[in-house]
């Protein structure tokens, strides 16, 4: 990409006619915006494009956010477990609240086509960790009934650590709302492979909510788990950016696996686990050249499959 010319070289040459016209044009849609697509309670132990501002409409945009309240955010947890909870923003938050709910956010929209049909409770239902090199696999369902407002809430992916935190506190203090995960170990990855892995946390999570199986059920991505299949289960692709019961469930699954993963750090932290929490990052990848897999890997990916499978018993997370 060209760099911008300093404003004393900027000043274009005295043009009429229809060259004027094109250097106009050409300099209005290179002011546009760019966009890029980027991806990147544990009772049962083992059972999107992003708008990015080009610099001459940063200071709009940043006004547009000083003008503007958002219904829904969550402060950086300063020391309380449970957290506090605000229902503004303002300019001098702004940092601190990116990735939390604002409009274009996860709504209660599939939520309300089941409550109108008398299923009270809905629940949301998504996974963490399909990808990484090491560690468990963790899937949560979430049931927030109708009435229950959850600040802050977001796809995990769109929110800081922190904000995780927040959030995954809140979920799991709140009296009305219902939270289970179910983590499956590396072995048991290997052993019946990843996707159908997913598919089998996903419905324990399911099943082991405290008052039984749901009315209805709500699943992120394009696949249903066998056991969940049934009239009142909707599968909703990107739900965890759609559904608030979802995004509530990627919260859950999120904080519950990143706090495993830190357990296995300070087991084996030759490897890092901590920060990258199990993902293929060249870092993670050196580290097993250097040192080899250890039984928290999964032998069923690459690189780790070019070595000899170790045998013993993973830890408790």
């Amino acid at each position: 990409m060209t760099k911008a010319k300093d404003k004393t070289s900027a000043q274009p040459l005295l043009e009429d006619g229809p060259a004027a016209a094109a250097r106009l044009r050409h300099r209005k849609q290179t002011n546009r915006c760019d966009i890029n697509t980027s991806t990147s309670i544990n009772d049962n132990k083992h059972c999107t494009d992003v708008i990015k501002p080009q610099p001459s409409r940063k200071r709009e945009l940043d006004k547009a956010l000083d003008d503007e309240a958002s219904t829904s955010a969550v402060e950086p947890k300063e020391g309380s477990k449970v957290g506090r909870v605000t229902k503004t923003v303002s300019a001098d938050s702004r940092k601190a609240s990116k990735g939390t709910t604002t409009k274009g956010g996860p709504t209660f929209n599939y939520e309300q086509k089941w409550w109108r049909k008398g299923m009270a409770r809905v629940a949301g239902v998504d996974e963490a960790g399909r990808g990484p090199l090491a560690g468990p696999v963790v899937a949560a369902a979430c049931v927030v009934p109708e009435g229950i407002e959850i600040p802050g809430v977001n796809d995990s992916k769109q929110l800081t650590e922190d904000q995780r935190e927040e959030i995954y506190e809140f979920l799991i203090a709140h009296p009305k709302i219902e939270c289970a995960t179910c983590a499956l170990p590396p072995a048991e990855i290997d052993r019946i492979n990843i996707l159908q892995a997913t598919m089998a946390a996903m419905e324990k999570a399911v099943t082991s909510l405290a008052s039984g199986r749901p009315d209805a059920i709500l699943v992120d991505g394009n696949r249903c788990p066998a056991g969940l299949k049934a009239e009142t289960t909707e599968v909703v692709v990107k739900g965890d950016a759609k559904c608030i019961s979802i995004a509530a469930a990627s919260v859950l699954a999120k904080v519950t696996r990143d706090r495993m993963m830190k357990t296995l750090d300070e087991a084996y932290p030759a490897y890092g686990f901590a920060k990258h929490k199990g993902y293929g990052t060249a870092v993670h990848v050196a580290a097993i050249r250097k040192h080899g897999p250890c039984i928290e890997h999964r032998w069923s990916f690459a690189p780790v499959k070019e070595y000899p499978k170790l045998e013993g018993t993973p830890l408790e997370y």
